[in-house]
């Protein structure tokens, strides 16, 4: 018989989880109400695991912090909880493997709703086990935010601004944001586009996305090109635009692109040739010694 090994490391519990995943659609809606009215709507929620799944369904408030848009899900000081406006049905299921539930919610602004943007999410939760007593849980939540407004007179109104772009890159990928503000009351879309092109025609590189801005609120959004100078140093114009409220900004520059790999045969190549200069040049002021 083998002997035994003792070991001071910490034990750990290997287990392997049922695989939910849970999708829901839409991801988003866009809603626009009369104080007082009822919208209703449906969504669906997909189990995408191999066991089934047990969800609770739920609103909850919908901020954000930062210019990153960190999502917040609870309440914020001085705001209107939309999310009690919102009523979810049913409030509870259990979803096969690979089936799928039909989500009905209404959304009843009162009489009293001033005119402007309020948000709200509804989510989807499924959780497996119990912690602790020799079993593992696990929870999994899938959401859809509603993006709902209140008719009547409101302020639209919004700038952008774009980082600064370098005028020389050594690498074959260009970072830059747009920074879209919100000065209104209700929330829009933007959509903001980054493209490269060569000085001497053709386009390498496109990106687009259309994203919403909450009001009182600046969304910074960065995307990356790749600009992919073939033969070691490219130029390229490089522009910016952000669309929102029926009207374009736009931001262009001028950058040079140069490949790293390119960059390092070429300062290799001048090292070389200064040091073979310099040989030279001891080579001669020897013979002449």
């Amino acid at each position: 018989m083998g002997a035994a090994v003792a070991s001071c490391a910490p034990a750990q519990l290997a287990f392997a989880a049922p695989k939910q995943t849970l999708t829901i659609s839409p991801v988003s809606a866009a809603l626009s109400l009369n104080p007082g009215a009822r919208y209703q709507g449906t969504m669906t929620v997909a189990n995408q695991g191999n066991s089934p799944a047990t969800m609770t369904f739920y609103v909850s408030p919908y901020f954000v912090t930062g210019e990153q848009y960190s999502p917040i899900f609870s309440h914020v000081d001085q705001a209107v909880r939309a999310d009690t406006w919102v009523h979810v049905t049913p409030q509870a299921a259990t979803v096969a493997p690979q089936g799928v539930v039909t989500l009905n919610y209404t959304v009843s602004p009162p009489a009293n709703a001033r005119p402007g943007g309020y948000y709200a999410a509804v989510f989807a939760q499924a959780s497996s086990g119990v912690a602790g007593g020799g079993t593992v849980g696990f929870s999994q939540r899938a959401g859809e935010i509603l993006y709902i407004t209140v008719n009547g007179p409101a302020t639209y109104a919004g700038d952008a601004q774009f980082s600064g772009l370098p005028a020389l890159v050594s690498s074959v990928t260009l970072s830059s944001s747009i920074s879209v503000h919100n000065a209104g009351s209700v929330h829009f879309q933007a959509q903001e586009q980054w493209s490269a092109a060569p000085i001497f025609g053709g386009l390498v590189d496109s990106i687009k996305k259309t994203v919403y801005v909450l009001p009182g609120t600046t969304r910074q959004v960065t995307a990356a090109l790749s600009l992919r100078p073939y033969f070691g140093v490219g130029v390229y114009k490089v522009t910016r635009t952000a669309t929102f409220l029926n009207r374009t900004t736009q931001n262009a520059a001028l950058v040079v692109a140069i490949n790293p790999a390119w960059a390092l045969i070429l300062t290799a190549g001048i090292i070389a040739s200064l040091l073979i200069r310099y040989k030279h040049v001891r080579h001669a002021r020897g013979r002449h010694v």
